[in-house]
């Protein structure tokens, strides 16, 4: 199975994302500058984790519904829910570390 998709970048540029799948093995490749250097882009990991926030199709519900179907059950799909689940936990790691950081500033900057 092949899906290809065209995305805009951050900066309004139009990458090619192409993910094919054989067996159980998934592979993704962008055109991105990340991608064209072997790393892993955001696009391919957002698109694969159902978020159409870099689509310019208005309707992305088909293109959602592929894409989880080519997730499920291959080799990524594993990998691509921890980094699901890492990155959930990062925005509230974050959080709470940018609360304690405010809270110690105050606590450094009062008057005895």
């Amino acid at each position: 199975m092949r899906i290809v998709l065209s995305v805009r970048g951050s900066s309004d540029e139009l990458y090619e994302v192409i993910f094919d799948r054989k067996g159980d093995m998934l592979r993704g490749s962008c055109t991105c500058r990340a991608g064209l250097f072997g790393q892993l882009c955001k696009h391919r990991v957002l698109l694969l984790s159902g978020d159409d926030t870099y689509l310019p199709e208005l309707d992305s519900t088909e293109v959602k519904r592929q894409l989880s179907s080519l997730v499920k059950g291959s080799d990524l799909e594993v990998e691509l829910n921890i980094i699901s689940d890492l990155s959930a936990r990062k925005a509230e790691i974050d959080s709470e570390l940018k609360k304690h950081k405010k809270k110690m500033a105050g606590l450094l900057s009062r008057n005895f």
